[in-house]
């Protein structure tokens, strides 16, 4: 028979009102929905080449020649599970072994290029984050590597697909076997300064198909005569790959639903997963409202950019909350049976042409509430997604940089909102979603289309959900009001709690962005002890936040 509890928590799912004189109201059961894996937190080293960044090499400090100490520590207190590397649309047009010394005919690393470029490709690093530093990088902080392989240059037929092949051999072999005298590969590790292997499980094979060439990002159906040639390209090197080592994983990208296809029928044993990618909005040059009627920017307010913003990457017109975006691309990976990876994500946009001229305020602490909703929408399905990298960990100028560094390293490092969010929910999380029923949960209308956000005609203003370990209950919230903050009615069922809690918030400035002339920290992560007064248990959440309540189970 039904608890009394649970029959309310059916009731309340489905219920919700914008009015904020009612106190929100919330029923956690100790029923779990699905897994929440604990790579659903980690971060992507990318090696950049336009733009002016150059992104992760800057982890490594010129004037040291080893990874910069205060770098180092922030992403050390980050708590970072996996990390991808080295890209990215580049990886696809160089070999790897220009990212390690004494390779076959060089003695030194080569220097890091606009490899889309061809050959000739300008000149943008001193590659300096190479393979080896980014390994050893990996060791220290813990976390699970992620290496792409090149299959742009096998698909593009500007290497035999036997010469691709026997690069990603040669990358396994540097990478996990022993520098005994028949392996020529694990020696050049050893030459190196690294005697000892490497443990890499994860190997992408390429990156982002559909932006190769032929494929057309815009169509629906890809030509099967390329379909074919891509997919014996890819098949062949997870053949060689596994055939080196039965326990890798393979993770191939999910965007080409006939290439998904071949993958379920005649690779289905040898994938681990298949990859999305989610970014929004991208740039905002011009703003809409539902009806596409163009708004004058000159109108918009800081509390409307806000409300925009935060209300990532999708809104669920039922619920209110963060969801997966539902276009093809998503659906395209989710239609299959495989696990998924997202190994790039991020809150990625910016105001450009009319927009920003306007002068708008660009806040940083709303791309890290956006960011928050990614990582629900993430947990919501973690019975399919698995494994999430954010991008990208470190950079000098891009807006989804996570750690911002000064090239010249005159200024300390500073996080941007978004990795803080992300680290925090590192730290703070469960392994098992559990079932939660709202009521009372104040809503708002964002009637704005700012490229890919938006308009809905109902956002939550809370946004939460709860996971457990066995040990301790966390509650999550996103608090999208700009103006207000909330107190929460809490109901467990089946779950019994210690009296004492503390509450994780990222919270700060709600108008500005970051300013590399002086580099300064949007927001902070500021840790408060409560203690419940009795039986009911209510929470409070700060305006324009994101929480995450720890509670000790007993």
């Amino acid at each position: 028979m039904k608890t009394l509890a649970v029959i309310l928590l059916q009731v309340f799912l489905f219920c919700s009102c914008t009015d904020d004189q009612a106190n929100p109201e919330l029923v956690i059961t100790d029923e779990v929905l699905n897994p929440v894996s604990d790579h659903l937190f980690g971060h992507f080293m990318e090696k950049c080449s336009w733009g002016g960044e150059i992104g992760g090499d800057l982890v490594i400090n010129p004037g040291t020649g080893t990874y910069d100490t205060l770098v180092l520590a922030k992403l050390k207190a980050m708590h970072i599970p996996n990390l991808r590397y080295p890209g990215g649309s580049d990886v696809d047009y160089y070999s790897w072994t220009e990212m390690i010394d004494h390779a076959p005919g060089q003695t030194v690393r080569k220097p890091y290029r606009q490899y889309r470029q061809g050959p000739e490709g300008k000149v943008v690093s001193d590659n300096r984050l190479g393979l080896n530093e980014f390994l050893e990088l990996c060791e220290i902080l813990e976390a699970e590597p992620i290496l792409v392989v090149n299959i742009g240059d096998a698909f593009h037929k500007t290497q035999a697909i036997r010469e691709a092949r026997e690069s990603a051999a040669a990358l396994y072999a540097y990478c996990n076997m022993e520098a005994d005298p028949g392996n020529e590969w694990a020696g050049y590790r050893k030459l190196n300064g690294r005697e000892e292997p490497f443990t890499v499980q994860y190997f992408e094979i390429g990156n982002e198909y559909a932006g190769f060439g032929g494929f057309d990002w815009s169509h629906e159906d890809a030509d099967p005569a390329l379909v074919d040639h891509l997919f014996r390209c890819i098949e062949a090197v997870a053949d060689t790959l596994l055939a080196l080592d039965r326990e890798l994983k393979i993770i191939v990208d999910g965007f080409i639903p006939e290439l998904n296809r071949l993958f379920e029928t005649r690779m289905k044993e040898k994938i681990a997963f298949l990859v999305f990618h989610t970014y929004v909005p991208w740039g905002i040059s011009q703003i809409f409202t539902g009806d596409s009627t163009e708004v004058n920017p000159d109108t918009i307010t800081p509390e409307q950019v806000w409300n925009a913003w935060v209300a990532t990457p999708e809104i669920d017109t039922a619920t209110g909350a963060a969801v997966l975006p539902s276009d093809r691309y998503h659906e395209a990976a989710l239609n299959t049976g495989f696990p998924i990876a997202v190994t790039e994500w991020n809150w990625n946009g910016w105001f450009e042409d009319a927009a920003l001229r306007a002068g708008l305020p660009r806040p940083d602490l709303a791309k890290g509430v956006g960011a928050a909703g990614f990582l629900h929408a993430y947990m919501r399905r973690g019975d399919r997604i698995e494994i999430a990298c954010q991008s990208m960990t470190v950079g000098k100028g891009w807006g989804i940089t996570g750690i911002r560094v000064d090239p010249e390293y005159r200024q300390e490092p500073v996080y941007l909102p978004t990795l803080q969010v992300t680290g925090l929910y590192s730290i703070y999380h469960g392994n098992w979603l559990l079932e939660t029923g709202t009521r009372n949960i104040p809503s708002y209308e964002q009637p704005l289309r700012m490229n890919s956000i938006g308009p809905e005609n109902r956002v939550a203003y809370l946004d939460v959900l709860a996971t457990r370990s066995d040990n301790r209950l966390y509650i999550h919230v996103i608090n999208r009001n700009y103006r207000k903050g909330y107190s929460i009615s809490i109901e467990l069922e089946g779950l019994d709690t210690e009296k004492t809690y503390r509450r994780y918030t990222l919270t700060g400035n709600k108008t500005s962005g970051i300013s590399n002339e002086k580099l300064k920290q949007a927001a902070e992560i500021v840790a408060k002890e409560f203690k419940q007064p009795g039986k009911s248990l209510e929470i409070e959440v700060p305006e324009g936040s994101v929480s995450v309540f720890v509670f000790n189970l007993k």
